[in-house]
């Protein structure tokens, strides 16, 4: 056998061969992060999932009725229910329940695993706090299944008022 009859070609891959040099991963943006900043492009861009849902889910809570343009029943309306604060007896369950209806609906993906409304004692709820009106704080715990998201929360101070 000469030297001539033997190929090297096919004794194996060259090290710089692009099976094996490692891809460059392109993160791309899911949506825009509000509050609105300033970032790379335009504005600053959620890259993961779980942290756009969960920004998703902060301003379908703090939206009113009326405050989106095209869809007027968006949002949980948590203002016209902190306004009749001391007419309703029953405050938490109802903030509960309005809370539990509109991520169901405009959020199927979220899972609500807790909600806690610090209610005010009876007869505090009549004085006025520094701002000259009486807070509540609520608090929602939730997590994303389909993302195997860990425990979140969400919490707000409501400005409540009647």
């Amino acid at each position: 056998m000469s030297s001539s009859q033997f190929n090297f070609k096919s004794s194996g891959y060259r090290s710089t061969d692009r099976r094996f040099t490692q891809k460059n991963t392109i993160v791309r943006p899911i949506g825009i992060k509000t509050p609105l900043r300033e970032g790379d492009d335009i504005f600053e861009m959620h890259n993961s999932p779980i942290r756009q849902i969960a920004d998703n889910f902060r301003n379908l809570i703090m939206t009113n009725h009326g405050e989106r343009l095209g869809m007027f029943d968006y949002g949980a309306n948590l203002k016209s229910i902190v306004f009749d604060y001391s007419h309703t007896d029953n405050f938490e369950q109802i903030v509960s329940e309005v809370v539990i209806e509109t991520t169901a609906r405009y959020i199927p993906s979220i899972q609500i695993v807790n909600i806690e409304v610090d209610d005010t004692d009876r007869t505090q709820k009549f004085n006025l706090n520094d701002n000259g009106m009486a807070r509540s704080k609520l608090r929602i715990d939730y997590v994303i299944p389909k993302f195997s998201s860990p425990k979140m929360s969400l919490e707000l101070e409501l400005d409540v008022g009647g």
